[in-house]
């Protein structure tokens, strides 16, 4: 029985328990940094993950792994979306962000036994990402403009048709916006075409059917391989920028324009249908793609008129605009 409540916090941390949240972060955070001094790297920061692992163990011991050689050959998007989601390991990166080949698991309690630790964390990992490896081979198999059938049967929403319509829609509203930019932005409106044509390919691929966070992400990386020009693959890769406020806009004018059609396209068609979001609800995410699509016009200095733009989305929508009165 404790008799003095004040050593409550010393006698649990006697039993590798660090009570205070805020002091067990401090102390994974040094022992990352440590952890990870030897590969000439650091875990690549994420605040979530580290949230998670605050709250996940109670005396963090990091444990360094390594990756295998032919597993570097894999998409780095997709290696760190395995190891952080899947597992909850923190990837290991150079100073300029590249990915080494090293991970940190985090375990509770004990520092005794570490390397059985370590080497269950690698065949668990290794297993995954022979998974992950297995997934790329087939979607490697076809190009993505073959998988562009596919897009058919995937539904957007009942009202509005399905993915492969709404490409078809992106596409045009893509071409009518490059008209209208020509004479004020440099933009490669045959790449922007082939990126637009291409932007909803990879949701029906093996890869994003398991992952979808890296929708875009993969699209751009099968582009590349597919032989792609870069502009158009880039393209491909950040239609969806910006993913939060504070995240960057697309690079170039061709991925800005892309990913301000596909914005329009979401926001007109939803509106028309009524998907309109309330307090509570915002299924289609349209409030962030509206302050994307604002971000993209201010940040990328598009000299468009978004009134006129979001007019010629509406006439490319599969429903007639409610009347107002």
């Amino acid at each position: 029985m404790l008799k003095d409540p004040s050593k409550h916090s010393a006698v649990l941390r006697q039993g590798l328990v660090i009570i205070d949240p805020s002091e067990r972060r401090e102390y994974l955070l040094k022992a990352l940094e440590m952890t990870t001094k030897k590969t000439g790297g650091r875990t690549e920061d994420d605040a979530d993950l580290i949230d998670e692992t605050v709250f996940m163990v109670e005396h963090p011991v990091p444990i360094l792994g390594k990756l295998r050689e032919e597993h570097m050959k894999l998409p780095t998007a997709l290696l760190k979306m395995v190891m952080k989601k899947q597992l909850k390991f923190f990837p290991v990166v150079a100073r300029d962000g590249s990915l080494l080949p090293y991970f940190v698991g985090v375990r509770d309690g004990l520092s005794s036994g570490n390397e059985l630790v370590r080497e269950g964390y690698q065949r668990v990992l290794e297993a995954r990402f022979n998974d992950a490896a297995f997934f790329v081979g087939r979607d490697a198999a076809s190009t993505l403009e073959s998988k562009l059938p596919l897009l058919e049967r995937v539904t957007y929403q009942k009202a509005l048709g399905s993915m492969s319509q709404k490409a078809a829609r992106v596409e045009s509203l893509v071409s009518w916006m490059g008209s209208h930019l020509r004479h004020t932005a440099p933009i490669d409106e045959r790449a922007a075409s082939s990126a637009a044509r291409l932007v909803y390919a990879d949701l029906v691929t093996e890869v994003v059917k398991e992952f979808p966070e890296l929708q875009g992400q993969m699209g751009g990386v099968y582009a590349r391989s597919d032989g792609l020009d870069e502009r158009a693959a880039l393209a491909v890769e950040q239609f969806y920028f910006p993913v939060a406020a504070k995240t960057p806009v697309p690079v170039t004018p061709e991925a800005a324009v892309v990913s301000l059609a596909g914005k329009l396209d979401s926001l007109s068609g939803c509106f028309a249908a009524g998907l309109i979001p309330t307090g509570s609800a915002d299924p289609y995410a349209l409030r962030r793609q509206a302050l994307g699509a604002v971000r993209i016009l201010l940040e990328k200095q598009l000299s468009l008129d978004l009134e006129r733009a979001l007019e010629e989305a509406l006439k490319l929508q599969p429903v007639a605009v409610p009347d107002p009165g």
